[in-house]
């Protein structure tokens, strides 16, 4: 995880808001979302990490691998899901794309907020549509196509995206 830090040589000092950093493996995902949760966990008590877990893994997986859900669900039904995406992140021009988180406090819309922004350098996709359809019931047995609900359900009061779909602001008023 590259971070951006003040004092480089302070390893143990609390991180503050505003903290921006970038990741790029799914391995890193676990990590950076609990410290975005410990960055935030004075100001509020929802799970945040699980929120910003499911948004990361999709900025790598859909957004910087632009894996689409129909390829996700071919590749899981066939076992090589895993194998795929370890491919994929030494191929060009996916291999060097990076996911930037932006955690701050401050105000949207005129309240309190804790605003988390994540960006990949994906093309974007449908978020319209995709919220749409992850609003609807998920029968239990669907393994994906979750992660969106996930976070508003657990983590967040409100999602953001911007236009082309390769930014999300999770937003959680306090």
């Amino acid at each position: 995880m590259n971070q951006k830090r003040a004092n480089k040589n302070c390893k143990d000092s609390p991180l503050q808001v505003p903290y921006s950093f970038t990741i790029q493996h799914f391995q890193e995902c676990d990590r950076a979302a609990r410290v975005i949760q410990d960055l935030f966990k004075n100001e509020t008590d929802r799970d945040i990490e699980t929120g910003c877990h499911e948004l990361l893994v999709n900025a790598i997986e859909h957004g910087n691998l632009e894996i689409t859900l129909d390829q996700k669900l071919s590749l899981i039904q066939s076992g090589s899901l895993l194998t795929f995406l370890e491919a994929r992140l030494t191929e060009q021009p996916y291999k060097d794309r990076k996911v930037s988180i932006n955690c701050e406090k401050g105000y949207y819309k005129n309240k309190a907020a804790l605003m988390v922004t994540i960006t990949d350098e994906g093309e974007g996709f449908d978020w319209a549509h995709q919220i749409e359809i992850s609003q609807k019931a998920c029968p239990v047995s669907q393994i994906h196509g979750r992660g969106i609900l996930i976070a508003k359900e657990f983590a967040f009061d409100d999602l953001k995206y911007n236009p082309c779909g390769n930014q999300v602001m999770g937003i959680v008023y306090i």
